[in-house]
Order: C-alpha cells, then structure tokens, then sequence
C-alpha cells in the first residue's frame, strides 16, 4: 500500500492553518505517471483548484456528502480494489476503508449510506448499497440515486431499481438504438446521461435528458452537445442549478496532450461552458457537494497544478532569511553557487531542506499575487485579464540533486543576471525519486529594494 507522509514545512514568522470543509467540486484525474492518480478540488466558482488534494493510485471515481470524501482506487501491493475515505479537505486519508470486488467507476454517498458500482473484466457491473450487493448490470458505466430509486446506464437504456434491489426494469428508459449511456444524473424533474453513439459513421459525445417519469417522447439525446467522451468512464453530476461533467482530451480543440475539463451548464441546457474548469489531465471521475458551508478563501499557491504525493520524503523547508537584497551573482538554474550572506540588510538566503531519501528537487520561484487565474492556469497579467484573480506567477524554476539528510541550497535573489524585482515573492520545494514525487511544500520571502 503506498504509504502517505505529511511534509513537514517550515515558515518564518507565520502559521497556516487548515481550510474549514465547504462546498466544493471533486473529481480524480491522472498524474502523469503509469497508474497514478488524484483527488482534485476546486470551489464551486471554478477558483482555488488543487489538483493534489490525495494522492491515490489507478483510481476512477469519487464522492462527497457534505461530511467526508470518498474515491476508488487500487492498492498495488498486493494489488486489491478498495473505496477510500477522508475529511473533504483530504485529511486523515484512508486508503483502504472499503473492500472492493473489482474496480470502483461510480461513488454516490448519500444519507442512507454509501452506493457503488464495481467493474469487472470484461464489462460486467455490480451496484451495492450499504447492505450489499443490490443489482448486476451488462455493460455499467455510471448511475445516480435519488430518494427511491438507483439509476443505471445499461447500453442503449437506462435502468431503474428500488433502493433495496427489488423491482429491477434494466430497460426503464430505451435511449434509441446506436446510442450508448455512460454517466448517470438525476434531479426532481429530470433525468441525464452522457452519451456515446455506437455507429462508426455517426460520433457524438452529447448529454441527453429525460423527464424523470420515464416517459418515452420525453428522450432528448442532443440536449447539450459539444462534449468530448472520447472513453470510458464519462462521468455528469447534477448539483443545485447546475449540471457538471467531465470532457476527456478534445484533438479536435487542441493536439492530443492529456488535458481535458469540467463542463458546466444550466439544469435547462443553457450557459454552457465546456472549460468551466480547465487544464484538467484525464479526468476520471466527478462529484459535487453543495451540502457543506461556503467554502473558505480559495489558496492562490493551490491555483498551480500540482502533482500528487508518493510514498516517501517528508521535506523541511526554511530559508536563513526571510526578507534580503539580491547578491551580485547569479543563482544558477542547475548546480551550486557559493554564497557570502551580509548581515545588515541581508543579502541573498540559504534555503534548507531535509530528505528521507536521494532525490531531484524541482524549486519553483513564484512572485505573490503578479499573475492572473486565467482557465486553470496562472499567467502573466494582460489588460484583457486584469479583472482575473490573482495568483502566484511562475518567474524562475532551479533544479538540485538531493541527497538523504539535509540540504542546502544558497539563493542570491538574482537569476540569469537579473535581480528579482522587490516584493513578496514564495519559493515551492518538490522531491521526485523512483517512486514519484512529494506533495510541494513552500517558504515564503521577500526581496528588498536596494535603494
């Protein structure tokens, strides 16, 4: 089981203290790396994206109920499915809270208990409640619940079954013959689906909806087009007056690079926007939870996406001085640099940092507050952003060789022969080894004006 550690972090002059629980978008996505994954998080607003809230391994879904936060995921060693549990800001992680038969694609918590839907080789599905397995399903690949009901894609219909597994109709609502559902959502009125269309000539990556009696001329499989399910699983969440989704990587927007988003749009179809949430690296599940309070302040450092912690080093950060002017030389992006710390003012600090472990150090030298949120990224001001928010601009990335025990890294304030301008400025640690990489951890500074 990959073990998780905290980073231990050390900050001059300040305390951080943790978010309070609010209402928020969850979704998993991939990190990079053959077989990791992610819980990610972003306030209802789009803002305060994390794309590092748990790190997990080859997980597929997610779930929040407005008190904790659930995902599926594998555990590699010995390779068993589990559902795992947190806090909704990712604390107190357990990775194994929930045995799985199978893979887990679908996670809706609700006040009666936990439901799940595990995928077993080759396509075959079982929903299970808090009791227990409830319903098998030939070709699942989402459902939603609602206060009677479990509602479930099966092909070309989707199906409908009593909370305690009586009453099976797999054939509740017919989709029409070439369509296949995926993703399950349903409100009071409503039912929706993403969809995909089994025709070779015909490709369509849509969100249906029909009336939630089912009725037959009610079925609208074009209801909200221009998403992108290019695979499985397709996930939509339907939360107060909105309907979210994810879009897998869109070629047709943009060269194939692993980036897909969150989509949003009115409960009627309208206000559609695809990037709701962008810059998103294959997205693999979805939940929104509305049933918490306002969520805090969004973090701007948690505006930057991130990757996911592995197993291993904790990383102590500190800097020998928390404010100091720019030294002559150059602090060079590879390698060491010697140098001759003045006492009054200050110039130049020495970073500190401690390893469980021999590991590269990416360091990150961001500006506090000079860039602007812009689709999930953040970047330079320009006058058609100026009324973005704020974040902390990527000026400056080093890279260090470190070794178990602690390390020095001393930083001039100048790079490529130019002085950091004078400001707040936040230098981001992150260690990577064979067997990933750490959570980043950061001290702030500031550079002082020479005049």
């Amino acid at each position: 089981m990959r073990r998780l550690v905290a980073l231990a972090l050390v900050l001059v002059g300040s305390l951080i203290a943790a978010a309070p629980a609010g209402a928020y978008i969850y979704w998993q996505e991939s990190d990079g790396s053959p077989y990791g994954t992610s819980v990610g998080r972003a306030a209802l607003d789009s803002t305060g994206v994390n794309h590092a809230l748990i790190s997990t391994f080859d997980g597929r879904a997610v779930g929040a109920n407005g008190t904790n936060l659930f995902w599926g995921e594998r555990v590699p060693v010995p390779s068993a499915f589990y559902i795992g549990r947190s806090g909704l800001d990712g604390s107190s992680p357990n990775h194994t809270y929930q045995a799985a038969t199978c893979r887990v694609v679908e996670i809706r918590p609700t006040a009666g208990g936990l439901f799940s839907e595990e995928t077993c080789p080759p396509f075959d599905s079982t929903i299970k409640g808090p009791s227990g397995p409830l319903v098998n399903v030939s070709g699942g690949c989402g459902f939603d619940v609602d206060a009677a009901h479990i509602y479930y894609s099966h092909g070309r219909y989707i199906g409908r079954v009593n909370l305690n597994g009586t009453n099976d109709d797999p054939t509740w609502l017919d989709i029409g013959s070439g369509n296949s559902a995926c993703g399950v959502a349903v409100t009071g009125t409503h039912v929706y689906w993403t969809l995909f269309t089994t025709s070779p000539s015909v490709q369509l990556s849509n969100i249906g909806r029909a009336t939630i009696d089912g009725a037959p001329s009610s079925v609208d499989n074009a209801f909200i087009g221009g998403a992108n399910f290019s695979y499985r699983p397709a996930t939509i969440d339907a939360e107060g007056q909105f309907l979210y989704w994810t879009n897998e990587p869109n070629e047709a927007r943009n060269p194939f690079n692993g980036i897909g988003s969150i989509g949003r749009a009115n409960l009627n179809g309208t206000g559609v926007d695809q990037d709701f949430i962008g810059n998103i690296y294959i997205p693999l599940g979805l939940s929104v939870d509305s049933a918490g309070p306002a969520p805090a302040p969004p973090c701007t450092v948690c505006d930057i996406p991130l990757p996911p912690s592995p197993p291993g080093f904790p990383v102590g950060v500190s800097g020998s001085h928390s404010s100091f002017l720019p030294g002559r030389a150059s602090t060079p992006i590879h390698g060491k640099v010697a140098l001759r710390l003045a006492p009054k003012p200050p110039v130049g600090t020495v970073f500190s940092f401690d390893l469980d472990k021999d590991a590269s150090v990416v360091i990150e030298i961001r500006r506090k507050k000079a860039g602007r949120f812009v689709k999930g990224k953040c970047v330079r001001p320009q006058p058609k952003n100026q009324k973005a928010k704020r974040c902390d601009l990527k000026i400056a990335t080093l890279y260090r060789n470190g070794v178990a025990g602690h390390n020095k890294v001393p930083f001039t304030g100048r790079i490529k022969g130019k002085a950091l301008k004078a400001g707040k400025y936040v230098a981001v640690f992150t260690a990577t080894s064979a067997g990933g990489s750490s959570q980043p951890v950061s001290v702030p500074f500031r550079i002082l004006s020479a005049k």
